[in-house]
């Protein structure tokens, strides 16, 4: 029976969605795939970016991360099989550009930049001092040539020229960054947070202009040998600038570090198994399009694998990790790796080798009474649904994903039961659905809930979304222990709320 004759609200949305991508699968009226199917076919190797969405009084990015993005509308998407190491999955062929388009009909549009697609960008951002910055340079090495231009939603320019074949530094000065190797530009066509469209410099498009070479004076600077010696970055530039909100947290100058002794990692933290080495052997990055991911494992590897509650302690150890990560980091400054190793230190909720928090929530709710149930009463897999939904809603501190294909798996019962319970919860009341799933792969789209039950405390939330719960499925004995120490906490933190 087709889904969407239910008067269910989410079968009829998830039908309508697929019946769209059938309807548009030739990606004809997808304005966004014409204009990245004309890029690759002027040479450009191009690929399918996140976008901004609008929410009335403010724009967030179609990623998880939403308005807490920082590249917000400007990171690659990710499809299995082509598109799986961002930038370097960038392609000129229509029938992949095509393919993602039909996916994501707003994607913003991405193009790779490096030796390898002949193509260097100057990126001049005037909110950062570009503009001044260029002058100068301009004035100590001479006038560049008139290239191919696009303008960014910013107010900033991209500038368009041949690759000089050799290896370059990344930044020229305050706001003139180098797009070389391993990075992208945001294309023609793709929408900005602030709402404007990058769009090609009217007498500077590529279909008007070719794209120059930079001169001999310009590719010497770019050369320069202190780049290596300052990992990118001018020295001046660096003494100079203002820090703002990319200064590393906590800080990481040798000034701030001496403050803080070096504390050996106690090794007896550790979950069993575990040490330093194995948690730098399975987040070293092998390639340049996993450097985020592998940021993200490292700091789980610390704060569950190794038990490090305090950052600064796995100092030490982030250097380690560092000297081995970096050829493959996009981020080539050690201050700011060190701070994206803090924000996902403070984010980290399961330990590394496991994919989710689901198994030990399972487990959890046959431990504690279920969520109340109006009639008719559902049977016991469903109440221990509704629990589960419950300690996921604690683990994480808020909202959480969660698929069909998911609850399958730890129930043993199709992907169809599982989307019938889902309903069913949503009619008793128990959760939300506040971002619907997408079909397919499971762990791919999964939908986004609300717990709204009426016996999830607030007091208890608070310090549950502070103890990771461990994965139990196939477990091992410590987990279980671990499991088990957590829900005696959190019994007689329910008595304590009651009796109060």
């Amino acid at each position: 029976m087709r889904r969407n004759e239910t008067p269910n609200e989410w079968a009829s949305t998830a039908w309508q969605q697929e019946e769209a991508l059938v309807k548009t699968s030739d990606s004809t009226h997808i304005p966004n795939a014409e204009i990245a199917i004309a890029l690759a076919q002027l040479g450009f190797a191009v690929l399918a970016l996140h976008h901004p969405i609008s929410t009335g009084q403010r724009r967030e990015c179609s990623c998880f991360k939403l308005s807490k993005c920082a590249h917000l509308g400007k990171h690659p998407r990710y499809a299995k099989g082509t598109l799986e190491n961002g930038a370097h999955s960038a392609t000129t062929n229509p029938d992949v550009i095509r393919s993602w388009w039909v996916i994501w009909p707003d994607a913003n549009i991405g193009i790779a930049t490096g030796r390898d697609h002949g193509l260097l960008v100057l990126d001049i951002d005037p909110r950062h001092g570009g503009v001044g910055t260029l002058a100068d340079l301009q004035a100590k090495l001479g006038p560049l040539p008139q290239t191919v231009e696009c303008l960014t939603g910013g107010g900033g320019r991209h500038l368009y020229f041949k690759h000089p074949e050799h290896n370059v530094k990344g930044s020229l000065g305050t706001g003139v960054d180098v797009q070389s190797d391993g990075v992208l530009v945001v294309a023609h066509g793709s929408l900005h947070a602030s709402g404007k469209e990058y769009c090609w410099e009217d007498s500077s498009a590529p279909e008007c202009m070719a794209m120059s070479e930079l001169p001999e004076a310009w590719k010497k600077e770019l050369f320069s040998s202190d780049w290596e010696r300052d990992e990118g970055e001018d020295k001046v530039d660096r003494d100079d600038r203002d820090d703002g909100d990319i200064n590393p947290i906590p800080t990481n100058p040798s000034s701030v570090v001496n403050v803080v002794p070096v504390v050996p990692i106690n090794q007896a933290d550790a979950m069993p198994g575990w040490n330093e080495d194995r948690v730098i052997g399975m987040t070293v990055p092998k390639s340049a399009g996993q450097h985020d991911r592998k940021t993200n494992d490292f700091a789980r590897g610390v704060k569950f694998n190794l038990g490090i509650q305090d950052i600064t302690k796995a100092h030490p150890l982030f250097k380690r990790w560092w000297a081995l990560a970096r050829p493959h980091c996009q981020e080539k400054d050690e201050d700011a790796a060190w701070s994206k190793v803090c924000r996902a230190f403070r984010l980290a909720r399961i330990p590394l080798g496991t994919t989710s928090a689901f198994p030990a929530c399972v487990e959890a709710a046959l431990k504690a009474p279920f969520p109340p149930f109006t009639d008719p009463q559902p049977g016991l897999k469903v109440k221990q649904l509704a629990g589960a939904c419950r300690e996921m809603a604690r683990s994480v501190g808020g909202s959480f994903k969660l698929s069909c294909h998911q609850v399958a798996r730890a129930f043993n019962v199709s992907a169809q039961a599982a989307w019938d319970w889902f309903r069913l919860l949503e009619d008793q009341r128990i959760v939300k659905c506040v971002e619907r799933g997408r079909r397919g792969v499971g762990g791919h789209g999964a939908a986004k809930f609300e717990y709204i039950g009426t016996d999830l405390q607030p007091q208890v939330e608070v310090q549950a979304s502070r103890t990771p719960l461990l994965p139990t499925g196939r477990t091992k004995p410590h987990h279980l222990a671990a499991v088990t120490e957590i829900l005696a906490d959190r019994a007689s933190e329910r008595q304590e709320v009651q009796r109060g």
